[in-house]
């Protein structure tokens, strides 16, 4: 706990924690009073304004998320060395800016600004990072995306409920495996980006992202798009399914404005709720699969609705 820096609303609650079995020294202790921020390095003496925090550093730690830190309202300093960043400034309500470089160091940012719903521009990411899962999850004055490094593996929940967010990275890489949930409730969002080729499970990714407009280019080895698209009510145009979809359950479910689909895969993927309240005119399917999709659970309701990709009018 004592790696951790902690904010305390008066000098005697920081002092009767410091008095605690659960003290050791720590390495910035914050204390609130009438709305002015002071630090303490141990001594229970206040000492100056920290409403723009900087502090030291130790046990290889740079800041807290556990207890408070809402006064925060700008980073303008993080070490050199750090390698890690899990964690760090989740929760911090506040934080409108991060006017420091991130260290070249870092490599791993899982939840680190996550649920910082004040923090307007993201700061850059360091090439050498492989891990932002929940990176800015609840990020909801978050606008724009900044840019994703080539080596980063785990994008889950990244930019989840980033409410805000209108412009995503352009381009997400392929070194990129897991994207479950990375846009998840980004209602701002109007374009999304191009999804690596190594993707194969795309749930949740665009879920509830009610102003896209156009769905992404799918990869030909995703196999799950379940919830993917459900309730991107503006979502008018969307790629061919690719033929290793399997399963596609609720993918596009309350899409109201989507009245067209090809698919791909010669054996119709599983749909359960995939298509509900879909104003659906035409669901092209390969010419040898038409009569299997016209019987097939889930698809049959659509009997009228679907036709051979030969009939497919060109554009």
């Amino acid at each position: 706990m004592s790696k951790y820096l902690n904010v305390f609303n008066t000098l005697s609650e920081y002092q009767a924690f410091s008095a605690s079995t659960e003290y050791t020294t720590p390495n910035v202790a914050l204390v609130k009073e009438t709305n002015v921020l002071y630090y303490d390095y141990g001594d229970n003496k206040p000492q100056v304004d920290m409403s723009s925090y900087k502090g030291e550093f130790q046990e290889s730690s740079v800041g807290g998320n556990y207890y408070g830190n809402s006064a925060i309202t700008k980073i303008n300093y993080i070490p050199s060395g750090e390698t890690s960043l899990n964690y760090i400034f989740q929760n911090w309500s506040s934080l409108k800016e991060v006017t420091c470089k991130i260290p070249d160091s870092v490599t791993s940012m899982n939840y680190t600004f996550a649920s910082c719903s004040s923090l307007i521009n993201a700061p850059t990411i360091p090439i050498g990072v492989t891990g932002m899962s929940y990176t800015f999850a609840s990020c909801s004055s978050l606008v724009t995306a900044p840019e994703i490094p080539s080596g980063v593996i785990n994008m889950n929940y990244t930019f989840s409920s980033c409410s805000k967010l209108v412009t995503a990275p352009s381009v997400i890489p392929n070194s990129v495996t897991r994207i479950d949930y990375a846009f998840y409730y980004c209602t701002s969002l109007v374009n999304a980006p191009v999804i690596p080729s190594g993707i194969t499970n795309m749930s949740h990714t665009f879920y509830k992202c009610t102003s896209l407009v156009t769905a992404p280019e799918i990869p030909s080895g995703v196999i799950s798009i379940e919830y993917t698209f459900s309730e991107c009510k503006s979502l008018v145009n969307v790629p061919p399914i690719p033929d290793s979809v399997e399963d596609m359950d609720s993918a596009f479910y309350q899409c109201s404005s989507l009245k067209e689909l090809t698919l791909l895969p010669a054996t119709p993927p599983s749909v359960s709720n995939g298509l509900s309240r879909c104003p659906i005119e035409s669901i092209y399917v390969p010419d040898e699969s038409v009569d299997t999709y016209k019987t097939a659970t889930g698809w049959s309701q659509f009997a009228d609705k679907i036709k051979p990709l030969s009939d497919k009018p060109t554009e």
